[in-house]
């Protein structure tokens, strides 16, 4: 497995010698919330898997995200999630949350929401 590092945590960690989360402070915590809102069939079931640490076998959608609120299926949702680097993909197309502070952001953004 290769372990993922937000630049930006550790420019912050270099600098005030403190470690936090920069996930929690992206400003995406809102507009993650909105998406997993739309409930798409699957959404909240494949999400909580991930949660759990499973895996998932997934094929990224190809087309582009002009406007993030017109994405209009989980795999639209999911495919921008691994762009804003919440979730990865593995080489075989396996889906799985990249990192501790990532899954903890995400379990909480879930907590939030109104499935």
């Amino acid at each position: 497995d290769i372990d993922i590092y937000n630049p930006y945590a550790i420019i912050g960690l270099t600098t005030s010698k403190k470690f936090g989360s920069i996930w929690s402070n992206s400003g995406c915590r809102d507009i993650i919330e909105r998406l997993l809102n739309k409930g798409f069939q699957g959404l909240k079931t494949d999400l909580s898997k991930l949660l759990l640490g499973e895996k998932i076998i997934f094929e990224p959608a190809h087309e582009s995200f002009n406007a993030v609120y017109n994405l209009d299926s989980k795999q639209a949702i999911f495919t921008y999630l691994i762009y804003l680097g919440y979730l990865a993909l593995t080489e075989d197309e396996v889906l799985y949350i990249p990192t501790k502070d990532v899954k903890q952001e995400l379990d909480s953004i879930m907590k939030r929401c109104d499935f």
